[in-house]
């Protein structure tokens, strides 16, 4: 882990994490431990501990979940701060507003660190269905805090770029070795030519929905060592963080910043929305499918391409050409 994952100033806090064993969680305990601390961690059963990998020795397991006020009881036993989270679900608000009960009830809990969504997601019109849940928790937030004592930081991150940007470098990586084929989600071969064909000079083909849209990335690492710097340094009162890199990205620019790195060309096709919907209603149903069709409709006429203001220090050009090159497999980030 680099200095840049690092949070500062480590607190001897109690800190408990819920969403522990997920992409932006698990990284969120990672760098608590790197910064001294001992997180306890909200698990629905005993056999999550091993999702945690190498930091489960390191961290102290609470066995429960949202929906059990016993074992939120438990969990916040002389709890001061708390990362705040669960997947995108049906029951997101009920889960989280549960959570804020239970920590307006302990007595002990003063800084909240809730990961919420995106700020076009949020409305007030046209909110998406998971904006809306999350508009709901960070209002039951801000009406508990003051008489219950505790004050909250709420992140909104921008798109990120391993949920969408992931498997279209996947796909390009795997024609460019010769074992996949064009599709929408990803890179192709050139219609008829075989993969394993494809001179260095032949452009590999990057398609996306994003039509002509600009996007305002970011990348999980970076929330995580946000969210942890936060926990370790709360502050005093309520703050909202938006978090993207300093600028939006389109699709062409995505594939010119591929061709730097691969050393080979790459060139940008919108791919149909409607595609990549039919893509993920093969594996979503209900409120998860709808929250991926707003997004990419969102997306796709240009409701995430306006970056964080202020600029969050760090998430510069650079940093943007970093996280895609790990992508890439091209000098990649440490997670």
């Amino acid at each position: 882990m680099n200095d840049r994952a690092r949070p500062h100033a480590p607190t001897s806090a109690t800190v408990l994490v819920t969403g522990a064993t997920g992409r932006v969680g698990h990284r969120v305990v990672a760098r608590l431990v790197a910064a001294g601390l001992r997180p306890r961690c909200l698990l629905r059963e005993p056999d999550s501990v091993t999702r945690l990998g190498s930091l489960a020795p390191a961290i102290e397991p609470a066995f429960g979940d949202m929906d059990d006020p016993q074992a939120l009881r438990a969990a916040l036993a002389g709890v001061e701060r708390v990362f705040l989270m669960s997947p995108i679900h049906a029951r997101m608000q009920a889960w989280q507003e549960q959570v804020v009960d239970a920590i307006a009830a302990s007595g002990t809990v003063r800084h909240v660190v809730k990961l919420s969504g995106s700020t076009w997601t949020l409305g007030p019109q046209d909110a998406t269905v998971s904006g809306q849940a999350h508009a709901a928790v960070e209002a039951r937030l801000a009406e508990a805090g003051p008489r219950a004592g505790f004050h909250t930081t709420c992140l909104r991150p921008g798109v990120f770029t391993e949920g969408f940007l992931k498997t279209a470098c996947d796909r390009m990586l795997d024609t460019l070795a010769g074992a996949g084929t064009a599709s929408v989600a990803g890179a192709g071969a050139p219609s008829g030519s075989a993969a394993g064909d494809i001179a260095p000079s032949t452009p590999l083909t990057l398609a996306m929905p994003i039509a002509d849209a600009h996007v305002a990335f970011v990348t999980p690492e970076a929330l995580a060592t946000i969210a942890a710097d936060a926990l370790c340094r709360p502050g005093a009162g309520n703050r909202t963080i938006e978090i993207t890199f300093d600028s939006a990205v389109d699709g062409d620019a995505i594939a010119a910043t591929a061709t730097q790195l691969l050393g080979r060309p790459v060139r940008y096709r919108p791919a149909p929305v409607e595609q990549a919907l039919a893509v993920a209603a093969g594996r979503l149903t209900g409120f998860e499918l709808r929250h991926v069709g707003e997004m990419l409709v969102g997306i796709a006429t240009g409701r995430a391409a306006r970056p964080a203001r202020p600029a969050v220090p760090g998430l510069d050009r650079q940093a943007w050409q970093d996280s895609l090159a790990a992508l890439l497999r091209v000098n990649p980030e440490p997670a």
